[in-house]
């Protein structure tokens, strides 16, 4: 059989699921949609340095935050994590990094983020990186996403702090330079 399972895993979801499948009663779906998770207090994720053995390089990655704002037509994230911004405090962030690099050698991160420039605390993740970068030595980089919205915070802001905390890779969101486009979408 096929077991599906819509939506995120979090706060026991998954344990129940396995628990299903072990018993031989899982179901054909699991519909996890609603309501989503808080990610303030999810554990993160444990990165052992053999489960990089095989790898080129020592990377991880890490959502610090879910959802979207927007109600975009074109775009799945609403529909699997929801139109709600729920984000990981930043300083779990900061102990995920440090404790990567110290347990597995990790140096490098994406965050998988659809947007980190709408995370309303991405000034203090930034902050607490670049204080790992800084004052503990931690040779640590990462990549991230983010939409334009970016480029409207405070001028450079947003990236010279993301440099300084060790961002050297950005993927940008860029839907249409029609600007009749983009008010449809409300954006």
């Amino acid at each position: 059989g096929i077991t599906l399972i819509a939506g995120e895993v979090e706060g026991g979801r998954l344990a129940a699921v396995v628990e299903d499948l072990i018993a031989g009663r899982a179901e054909p779906l699991y519909n996890f949609l609603n309501p989503t998770p808080d990610l303030a207090e999810a554990p993160t994720p444990v990165i052992a340095k053999r489960d990089l053995q095989g790898f080129a390089s020592p990377f991880s990655t890490i959502d610090t935050g879910r959802g979207c704002v927007f109600t975009c037509d074109f775009c799945t994230i609403i529909n699997v994590q929801g139109r709600t911004m729920r984000c990981r405090k930043p300083e779990q962030v900061v102990e995920f990094v440090r404790r990567s690099y110290h347990e597995a050698g990790v140096t490098h991160c994406f965050f998988t983020d659809d947007n980190i420039a709408r995370n309303p605390q991405w000034r203090e993740l930034f902050a607490g990186l670049t204080r790992l970068r800084e004052e503990e030595r931690i040779p640590f980089t990462f990549m991230m996403q983010s939409d334009l919205a970016a480029r409207k915070i405070p001028p450079g802001d947003f990236f010279v702090r993301a440099a300084q905390a060790g961002c050297n890779q950005t993927f940008f969101g860029v839907e249409s330079v029609n600007r009749e486009n983009l008010r449809s979408q409300k954006k």
